[in-house]
C-alpha cells in the first residue's frame, strides 16, 4: 500500500496545476447572470463545463499514465526501485482518479455555493446520487482508460495497430448490427431498468475493458511498450468482442419471440375473412414484437422487434375481401409503404415507393379501398389518395394550419373524407367549437367543410365515431350528437350529458350507447335516424369505469365492457333485440384499449374485428355462434409454425 501511495503522490506533484486551473473556470458561471444569462442555464453551463474539464483532465492523465513513463524510461525506474507491478498500476490508476474527479469537483465547488439547484434539495444530495454519480464515474473512467488505450497505439509503433483498427472496424459494425435495435428495444414497453442504468451498463462495459487491459499492459508488459501493446490489445478486444456476442445471443433470443411472448399491452386488426391478424404489442422477452398470424392453424410471420412498422400504432389495414393488406411504416425521413398479398397459404409483402411520401407522425392514419387498388393516407400536413401497387399520388390536399386527421373513412376506389380536429400544436386554440371534414378525390378538388359544434372541445378529445361508410358521425360536445358525415349538420341528440359514455355503430346501421347512471350503466339503442328504440334499452347493474361499448360480436350481439373492479365482470355481449345480456367475458378487454382498425368500405359487418378481445394477458378469438373460444396471442397460446417468405424484409 506505501508503494501504490508513493506512486500515486509523485504522479499528483507532477500535475497538480489541475487542481487550481478547475477552481478557477468554476467561476466562469458565476459572471454569467450579469450578462442576462438565466440562473437556471448558468447552472447547466456550470455542469457541463466540470463535467467537460473533468474528460479533459482525464485525457492528460490517461495519455501519459503507462505509454509515455514506458518511452522515457520512467516505467523502468519504478520496476527497478523495486516495486510490484500492482502497486505500479494501482497508484497511476488512483492519481489519475484523483485528478479527474477532483479537478472536476472544484470546477463544480464555485457555482454550487452561490446557486442553490433549481429542483429543489441540496448540491449534496445530487451529487451523492447513486445513479448520476455512477454514470459521471464511469463516463471519466472511460475517458481515462480510452486515453492510454490510444497513448499505448500511437507510441508503439506496432503492426499490431493495423490489427486494432480492423478489430475497431468489426466491433463498431457488430455494434450497430446487434447493440443498436438492442437499445431501441429499452424504449419500447414497461421499463425494466431506470433509464440512467442503461446508460451505465453500456458505458460500464468498454470501461471494464479498458481497465482490464491496463492491468495486463502492466502486469505483462511491464516496460516493454510493444508486449504491453499486445497485451492490452488482446485483453481489451476479447471482452468487448464476448460483450458483443452476449448481445447478438440477447438479440437472437428477442427476435425468436412468438405470439405466445406478447404480453398484455396488445392491438391489433383483423381481415374481413376473419383469418389473418395483424398483432402488435410488448413483449416478454424485452421491447415490442409484431405479427402476422394465421388465426385458423396459428401458423405466424414475425414483422419485426424494432419500432420501425409499429411506429403508428394504427394496425394494419385490409380491402373489403382480405386479399390485400397494407402497413405503414418510415424509413429516413418518409414514409413507406408495405403491401401483402394474402390470396395464398403464406403472405407475400412488397414495398411500395410512394410518390411525394410525407414526413412520419403519430397523427397519420391509413385506409384501403374496397378493392385494395387505392391506399388513403393522411397526416398532420396534408391527405393523399396514392394507386396501388405503383404508388402513384392521384389526388392530394393540404390541411389548413392548427389541423389533424381524427377519423378517416374511403367512399369509394377514388374519394374518401377525413374528419380534422384541433391540432395540439396550437396552444392559443387548444379548444375549439367547430370540427372540419375534408373530401378528396380523384375527379373533383378537395372539399373543406366546417361545422360548429355545441361545446368547444379539448384536441385530445375532439374526434368523431364515423359509422362504416362515413355517411354518419357520432360528436362527444356536450352530449353525444348524431351529425351528418359530409356537412356535420346536426341530426339528432341521442345523450344531453357532460358526460356522453361510449357508443358504436352496428352493421344494420343502429346505435348502441352506454351511459353512466350513478354506479350503473345504462344501454340504448337507436334507430339509424337517431330515434330512440325503446325494445333496446337496459340498465346493467354494473358500475360504468372505464366504459366501452362495441364492437359487435355477432348480429344484433354488441360488447360492453368495462374497467376491472372487485366483483364486476370486464365484459359482457349485449343482445339488442332482446334487451338483454347472454353472455359474461370474465376479464375481457378490448383489445389495444379499444383501438381497433375500422371497418372496410364493402365488408358491410363489423364483425370479423368482434372476434378479438383480451382476457387476462391472453388475445381471444371468440365465435359467438358456436362459442368455439380460441387464444392467438398471450401466455395460454399454442403458436404454430413460424412462416418465414423469403421476401417479407420488414425487420
Amino acid at each position: 500500500m506505501s508503494q501504490t501511495l508513493a506512486v500515486a503522490a509523485r504522479e499528483l506533484r507532477e500535475r497538480w496545476l489541475l487542481f487550481p486551473g478547475g477552481l478557477g473556470c468554476g467561476f466562469f458561471p458565476l459572471v454569467l447572470p450579469a450578462f442576462g444569462v438565466p440562473v437556471d442555464l448558468a447552472t447547466v453551463v456550470g455542469a457541463l463545463g466540470a463535467l467537460l474539464l473533468g474528460m479533459s483532465a482525464g485525457l492528460i492523465a490517461g495519455g501519459s499514465m503507462f505509454a509515455r513513463d514506458a518511452v522515457d524510461g520512467r516505467l523502468g525506474f519504478l520496476f527497478s526501485r523495486p516495486a510490484a507491478w500492482p502497486a505500479i498500476w494501482g497508484g497511476k490508476w488512483l492519481a489519475a482518479i484523483v485528478l479527474v474527479t477532483g479537478s472536476a469537483a472544484l470546477t463544480a465547488l464555485p457555482w454550487m455555493l452561490v446557486f442553490p439547484p433549481t429542483s429543489g434539495g441540496s448540491w449534496g444530495e445530487a451529487l451523492l446520487d447513486p445513479q448520476g454519480a455512477s454514470f459521471v464515474f464511469v463516463l471519466l473512467l472511460l475517458t481515462i482508460g480510452l486515453a492510454n488505450l490510444s497513448a499505448t497505439v500511437f507510441r508503439s509503433r506496432s503492426v499490431w495497430a493495423a490489427l486494432d483498427l480492423g478489430l475497431l472496424l468489426l466491433a463498431t459494425w457488430l455494434v450497430w448490427r446487434w447493440v443498436a435495435p438492442l437499445a431501441s428495444l429499452v424504449t419500447i414497453g414497461p421499463p425494466t431498468l431506470p433509464y440512467r442504468w442503461r446508460f451505465l451498463v453500456v458505458l460500464g462495459t468498454p470501461a471494464l475493458a479498458v481497465v482490464a487491459a491496463s492491468t495486463l499492459q502492466v502486469a505483462i508488459g511491464r516496460t516493454d511498450l510493444r508486449r504491453g501493446h499486445r497485451a492490452m490489445s488482446l485483453t481489451f478486444w476479447s471482452v468487448i468482442f464476448v460483450a458483443l456476442a452476449a448481445a447478438g445471443l440477447r438479440l437472437a433470443w428477442v427476435r425468436a419471440a412468438t405470439p405466445a411472448d406478447v404480453g398484455r399491452y396488445a392491438s391489433g386488426s383483423l381481415d374481413p375473412s376473419g383469418r389473418w391478424l395483424y398483432l402488435s404489442g410488448f413483449s416478454r422477452r424485452g421491447g415490442g414484437a409484431t405479427f402476422l398470424v394465421d388465426t385458423e392453424s396459428n401458423h405466424y410471420l414475425p414483422l419485426g422487434t424494432a419500432p420501425h412498422w409499429t411506429f403508428f400504432n394504427e394496425g394494419m389495414a385490409f380491402d373489403a375481401a382480405g386479399r390485400t393488406g397494407a402497413l405503414l411504416g418510415h424509413e429516413g425521413e418518409g414514409i413507406t409503404l408495405a403491401l401483402a398479398d394474402l390470396t395464398g397459404d403464406e403472405p407475400r409483402f412488397r414495398t411500395v415507393p410512394l410518390e411525394s411520401s410525407p414526413p412520419p407522425d403519430y397523427g397519420t392514419r391509413l385506409a384501403l379501398s374496397a378493392s385494395g387498388a387505392t391506399a388513403l393516407v393522411a397526416h398532420p400536413s396534408g391527405v393523399s389518395l396514392f394507386a396501388l401497387p405503383s404508388g402513384r399520388r392521384v389526388a392530394t390536399a393540404t390541411l389548413p394550419p392548427g389541423w389533424r386527421p381524427t377519423a378517416v373513412r374511403m367512399l369509394d376506389e377514388s374519394a374518401a373524407r377525413v374528419w380534422l380536429g384541433a391540432g395540439f400544436d396550437a396552444p392559443t386554440a387548444r379548444f375549439r367549437d367547430e370540427m372540419r371534414v375534408l373530401e378528396v378525390a380523384v375527379d373533383r378538388e378537395p372539399r373543406l367543410t366546417a361545422f360548429p359544434l355545441a361545446v368547444a372541445l379539448d384536441p385530445q378529445y375532439a374526434w368523431p365515431i364515423p359509422d362504416a361508410t362515413g355517411a354518419r358521425i357520432l360528436t362527444r360536445d356536450g352530449g353525444l350528437r348524431l351529425r351528418d358525415g359530409a356537412t356535420g349538420a346536426l341530426l339528432a341528440t341521442l345523450v344531453e350529458t357532460a358526460a356522453p359514455g361510449a357508443a358504436a355503430f352496428v352493421a344494420d346501421g343502429r346505435i348502441v350507447v352506454g351511459e353512466a347512471s350513478g354506479a350503473q350503466t345504462l344501454i340504448h339503442v337507436f334507430a339509424p335516424d337517431g330515434t330512440p328504440l325503446g325494445e333496446g334499452s337496459a340498465s346493467l347493474d354494473r358500475v360504468p369505469m372505464g366504459l366501452s361499448v362495441g364492437p359487435e360480436m355477432a348480429p344484433g350481439q354488441v360488447a360492453v365492457f368495462f374497467a376491472p373492479l372487485p366483483f364486476q365482470a370486464d365484459a359482457l355481449i349485449f343482445d339488442i333485440d332482446e334487451g338483454r345480456v347472454v353472455e359474461t367475458l370474465s376479464e375481457g378487454r378490448p383489445l389495444g384499449g379499444g383501438r381497433l382498425r375500422p371497418p372496410t368500405p364493402g365488408t358491410g359487418t363489423m364483425r370479423p374485428w368482434a372476434r378479438l378481445f383480451m382476457e387476462g394477458d391472453d388475445v381471444v378469438r371468440l365465435d359467438v355462434a358456436t362459442g368455439e373460444r380460441r387464444v392467438v396471442a398471450g401466455p395460454d397460446a399454442r403458436p404454430g409454425g413460424r412462416i418465414r417468405p423469403a421476401d417479407v424484409g420488414l425487420d
